[in-house]
Parts: structure tokens; sequence; C-alpha cells
């Protein structure tokens, strides 16, 4: 900030920029129109924005572009990003890459570099400097970050899914013994119990959303029923037909994704950040071989127990 304080005379050449992510891609069209006209107009007004700008640098990104924002990040900070990036065409055998997972509030991100190339689909074509670019897998989860998991979690809980039964006070085995807290949603669900706008009992748009109380009155939390809940918020009952298009290359939510590259000399591992690190912070994990063991104490009695490799790629 002081060097920008000291170059206020320039303000009017320093571009600004404003890359909306996946809160805002939440919104409907309309209302994701509106609030970017709103900015767009701020920073058109010299009297609140003295710097450069045009209407196109702020917008919304798209969960593709975000990805690779992240994976881009990574493999610079690392070193492994601008040598391979010398020259023309396509890159090809980079000497070594890393792969990116990025857990935010509305969505969570993974890119990586397929050393065979073989993408049938979220290829990114992300080019470096004028002539030299890679194809990299980039996809976004939308309503899979930290905050809206959260929210499809609750809407489970208090609405049993597919039945829509609304319980003003449910119980949560994912909380710790003793506690509980006040959750507020508009999600619903349709017949085949998967999030909608509008319940399966009838066609009416809902606007109205509802508040319940989670709570577990036990001495401890549930890992085993926690982690079954969370699990279907994966969907990976939805990829039939992904699993008969692409022969089973897919995660989750019927969402096609080459196979996961594996350490090796060309291939570094996945670094994880943003609300991953905050999560694994907060459960005080540490890496003992392939397993995690992440210890959270819910009281002096409770923990979370066990994530391994095979868990977490079940």
């Amino acid at each position: 900030m002081a060097v920008l304080h000291s170059k206020q005379s320039e303000w009017g050449q320093f571009p600004i920029y404003l890359k909306c992510t996946a809160g805002m891609r939440t919104l409907d069209s309309p209302n994701r129109a509106r609030v970017i006209s709103a900015v767009r107009n701020i920073f058109s007004n010299h009297t609140y924005s003295p710097f450069y700008f045009i209407p196109e640098q702020a917008r919304v990104i798209s969960g593709e572009e975000e990805a690779i924002y992240g994976w881009t990040a990574v493999n610079f900070a690392l070193g492994t990003l601008l040598e391979a990036s010398e020259g023309s065409g396509t890159v090809v055998n980079p000497k070594l890459t890393f792969g990116a997972l990025d857990l935010g509030g509305a969505s969570t991100q993974i890119s990586f570099y397929e050393a065979n190339e073989d993408i049938m689909s979220n290829l990114f074509k992300l080019q470096i400097g004028q002539g030299k670019h890679w194809n990299v897998y980039a996809h976004s989860f939308l309503y899979f970050g930290i905050n809206e998991a959260w929210n499809r979690f609750g809407a489970r809980l208090v609405l049993s899914g597919a039945k829509n039964e609304y319980k003003s006070t449910v119980y949560n085995p994912c909380l710790p013994g003793g506690t509980s807290v006040e959750f507020t949603s508009a999600i619903y669900f349709d017949k085949q119990g998967i999030e909608s706008w509008q319940t399966s009992n009838n066609n009416e748009d809902l606007s109205k959303s509802y508040t319940a109380t989670l709570k577990n009155d036990n001495p401890y939390g549930d890992f085993e029923k926690c982690s079954e809940i969370v699990r279907s918020l994966l969907a990976k009952d939805q990829n039939n037909w992904c699993n008969f298009a692409h022969h089973g290359d897919c995660s989750v939510s019927h969402v096609y994704q080459p196979r996961l590259p594996l350490q090796q000399d060309n291939f570094g591992e996945f670094f994880a950040f943003t609300n991953f690190y905050k999560v694994w912070v907060s459960q005080s994990c540490y890496i003992e071989s392939i397993v995690f063991r992440c210890y959270r104490s819910f009281n002096q009695y409770d923990k979370i127990e066990l994530y391994s490799y095979n868990f977490l790629t079940k």
C-alpha cells in the first residue's frame, strides 16, 4: 500500500480487475448481471475509483478458469512453469508438474497436467507468453465448497432428502457431543433425492428459506454416521452415464475425469490449499506413510478416527 500511495499521480495508468468466483456463479444469470453491472459502474466512476478500468476487467470467471489459476499459481511458485513454457507450440513432456486442489466456500477445484494429453473433456489450453500452451485438465465442482457442502448437508438432514419432510430439530452426527447450531437453507429435493429449488411435492417455486436446529445430545460425534451422510453429497451413484460414456473415467457427480497421475519423476504430487489447509490444521493432521490420521477432540473421550488413501478414493 505504501508503494501504491507513492504513485498516486499515476493511478490512472494502473489497471484494476475483479474476477468473481463460485459465490457469484451460484446466482442466476439476471442477478449475476445486475451485480457485475453495479461493479462496472463504480469502477468506471473516477470519483470512487481513480484506476484504469474497462468493463471486461470485471466479470464472473468460469469454474475452469478458477481451477487453472490455482494450477498456474502452484506450478509458478514451485518453479515448474516458466522454463517449460519457453518457445512455441504445445508443452510436451515437461520435467515436472504438480496438481492443484482448491477448496473454496462455494466450489472446489481440481487441475493437473495429463502427460499423455489424453483429455476428453474439461480441457483448458493455458497459454503462457505469446506462443506456448499447456493442455491441462481443469474442473470446478459448484456447490462442493466448504460452505455450500454444509448447506447441502444440513438440508439433507432437515428434509430427509427426497421426502422433503421438514423437522425443526434434527440429530447431526458430525457435531461434537453436547452441541447445537442453527441452520438456514433454501435447498429442497426432487423425487430422486437430488437438490432442487422446489419441493418434490409440487411445482411451485419456493423462494422462502427454512430454519432448523442441528444438534447432538450424545457425549460425542459419530464418525461412521457422519461419513455416510457426507459420502452421499458426492453423488457417486449418479455416475452411471459417465461410467458408460467414459469407461469409468469419472470422479463424482457424473463428471468425467482422466485417471489421476501417479507420483513419479515427471509428476510430484497434488498441492491442496485454501480451506483444505484450514481443515487440515483444525484437525491437527499429520502424515504417516500414505495414511492420514486426523485427530480432532470433540471432548476428552472423542476423536475423528481415520482417513486413509483408500477411504478417499473409494
